[in-house]
């Protein structure tokens, strides 16, 4: 078996499943503080505390989509693959080996001697386990969809199994980088609610503690296979409104702050106890519109009021002044991170008067009214509203900030009417398929806009082998996407974070947050 990538024999499979290199944007600064010379310490008996930008509804994690929980968890919860944070391409973690054997078979061998923190040693009926856990409609994972793709998984001895595939999948590696091996024995002794309030997995930190809403305390694990956490505790705490996290990063109560209001950077440099650390990250910022009628019967439906929301805009001006010019402008719907990224695809310019025409063109001389809904990004939100207000689109601002987790509720649920406003990291999956699948096809909960004809360009995408095939159609989606303008694109987001000047920590284009390799200076 081949350790850091498939060994094909067949040309089709090494010409389509050869991965796309990381390229970071042009022209966009990375803020981070200079690492000290010299190796790092292999342990501290110190701990940090860490604000994640949203409370953290289960500790189980196949049970939630919730990135404060997804960079939480995977300290307990081992990846089957993780990230090579230079190339981005996937690595080995407790998949040390792998081989494709044909197009929709593919073989896998765990590190030995690896155990949970229970002391049960980890197997390949635990990677079973988990892969079934998820796939079970009655276990109702709101990850399913990141896995529909796997058919069949089987045990042939203690360490190796196999996934059979649902056709030909160009993204195998990269999905298993981002979901998790959790214990069989465990949950089917303690039950899932065990697992959603006392999680045991086979990471670098074990459980000790959880106040829902207040903090979580893990403590490194001593046993770990692999690599082990510097620092002895991390404590994540949920500070729900902004200006607090800031005062407490500020005060030195909390040690890294995920996200900083644009508006807080210069502050926060400007201070004794922290500074703000930055990169670009996957994640985009956008304006969904209901084109498709989901929720009622919308506005939206007509193209040339979603094309008038897209003119109505100044993204230039929000990325500016809202954002402090710490985002990239977009284009359409994908980030230059993606594989299929189009960066000659052009968007709509800014042309209120164009928006206004557009608007009387399509039955609404004297205005429009819709909802708007968000959980986040409140001043973006209110840069939109008014723009729109400037040529007649009046916006009823619905803000579920109190519940981020019953917005993405109802969103899915078809529950939100009109537009909202989101932001979105592809479960750090480095393509097209991560972003498309879930908001332009019928299968995505998320999506408020589809078509037949952009629905067939996505499913030929996805059972492709041939990358440069793949691209193409890509391409053809953006443009489908912005010709029919099915979203309000806005920018690219850069994580933001605010660190203790004495930590040793940098930010990740992955969006995880690493802190087992974090430690103190003094």
């Amino acid at each position: 078996m081949s350790t850091h990538r498939t060994t094909l024999s067949r040309r089709q499979l090494v010409k389509g499943l050869a991965l796309a290199p990381f390229v970071a944007p042009a022209a966009i600064p990375l803020l981070a503080a200079a690492q000290p010379a010299g190796a790092p310490p292999k342990a501290q008996d110190r701990e940090i505390v860490v604000e994640l930008g949203e409370d953290i509804s289960t500790l189980d994690d196949h049970m939630h989509s919730q990135r404060g929980g997804i960079i939480a968890l995977r300290l307990i919860n081992d990846h089957f693959l993780i990230r090579d944070l230079q190339t981005m391409r996937p690595k080995p973690n407790i998949i040390s080996e792998w081989k494709a054997i044909n197009d929709t078979t593919w073989e896998f061998k765990l590190r030995s001697g690896m155990k949970f923190h229970t002391g049960d040693p980890v197997t390949a009926n635990d990677a079973k386990f988990s892969f079934d856990r998820v796939l079970n409609p009655a276990q109702k994972s709101p990850q399913r969809a990141n896995i529909t793709w796997v058919k069949e998984v089987k045990v042939l001895d203690p360490l190796t199994f196999q996934i059979t595939t649902d056709g030909p999948f160009p993204l195998v590696l990269e999905r298993l980088t981002g979901f998790s091996l959790v214990s069989e024995k465990y949950i089917k002794e303690k039950g899932d609610a065990a697992m959603s309030e006392r999680p045991v997995g086979s990471g670098p930190y074990k459980f000790v503690s959880w106040r829902r809403g207040v903090t979580l305390t893990l403590e490194r694990n001593e046993d770990y296979w692999g690599e082990k956490g510097i620092l002895k505790r991390i404590i994540v705490r949920n500070i729900p409104d902004a200006a607090t996290q800031i005062a407490e990063l500020l005060a030195g109560n909390v040690h890294v702050v995920r996200i900083v209001p644009a508006d807080q950077v210069k502050a926060v440099n400007a201070s004794k106890t922290a500074e703000v650390r930055a990169r670009p990250i996957l994640r985009v910022v956008f304006m969904w519109l209901d084109a498709i009628g989901r929720a009622s019967d919308s506005p939206f439906k007509n193209l040339k009021v979603r094309q008038a929301a897209n003119l109505a805009v100044d993204k230039k001006a929000i990325v500016e002044k809202v954002q402090g010019g710490m985002a990239q402008l977009i284009e359409g719907p994908l980030n230059p991170m993606h594989f299929g990224f189009d960066p000659s695809l052009k968007g709509y310019p800014y042309d209120p008067d164009k928006a206004k025409q557009l608007l009387a063109e399509a039955g609404y001389p004297g205005g429009v009214e819709v909802d708007l809904n968000f959980a986040m990004d409140v001043s973006v939100v209110e840069a939109v509203q008014g723009y729109w207000a400037k040529v007649g689109i009046k916006a009823n601002i619905k803000d579920m900030r109190s519940s981020v987790a019953g917005f993405v509720e109802m969103q899915r649920a078809g529950k939100l009417k009109d537009s909202g406003n989101q932001n979105w990291g592809s479960y750090s999956v480095f393509d097209a398929d991560s972003l498309f699948m879930f908001w332009f096809h019928r299968q995505g909960q998320e999506a408020y806009a589809y078509t037949p004809e952009l629905e067939k360009m996505l499913e030929e995408a996805r059972k492709t082998l041939d990358q440069n095939k793949r691209k193409q159609l890509y391409f053809q989606a953006q443009k489908y996407v912005v010709d029919n303008a099915l979203w309000l694109p806005l920018y690219a987001r850069y994580t933001i974070e605010g660190v203790n000047r004495k930590l040793v920590y940098q930010p990740a284009g992955d969006e995880y947050q690493y802190f087992e390799k974090a430690y103190w200076l003094d």
